[in-house]
């Protein structure tokens, strides 16, 4: 019989077996994330406005802009952006001015907050408060 070459080894069939070293009796380990994800900040602060009785829906559709969340008020007219990310740098709202999304987003002429992480959620709501006192 034949000696039949060992298979090259390419990307994908490397992935295939390392996939294969990671099983354990037959269930795939599937890594700990190490950081919090953008839904889990998301839904973080989707909650805690949700429980001071706000009017915030979440993943917006406008023309050509989605929203992560948006907070109405009782006549359904916006009363702020907030962009969430799972991790961000201090001076992300900084860096974020400078970009096309933020652009457009402030063409809709309502404040734009930002949460980075679940640190900012309460900060967030903070300034949430005080813009809701401003529009009194």
């Amino acid at each position: 019989m034949p000696m039949m070459d060992a298979p090259r080894l390419n990307a994908q069939n490397v992935k295939q077996i390392q996939i294969q070293e990671r099983n354990h009796k037959g269930v795939t380990v599937i890594n700990y994330p190490k950081r919090q994800s953008e839904f889990e900040v998301q839904s973080h602060l989707y909650e805690a406005l949700k429980a001071v009785g706000l009017n915030v829906r979440g993943e917006v559709k406008h023309e050509h802009c989605r929203f992560d969340l948006v907070i109405y008020d009782k006549e359904n007219n916006p009363i702020c952006i907030i962009e969430v990310k799972g991790r961000g740098k201090e001076n992300y709202m900084e860096r974020f001015k400078h970009t096309k999304r933020y652009s457009k987003y402030s063409s809709y002429n309502v404040p734009i907050l930002v949460c980075r992480n679940d640190s900012d959620v309460l900060p967030t709501l903070n300034q949430i408060s005080k813009l809701l006192k401003e529009r009194k």
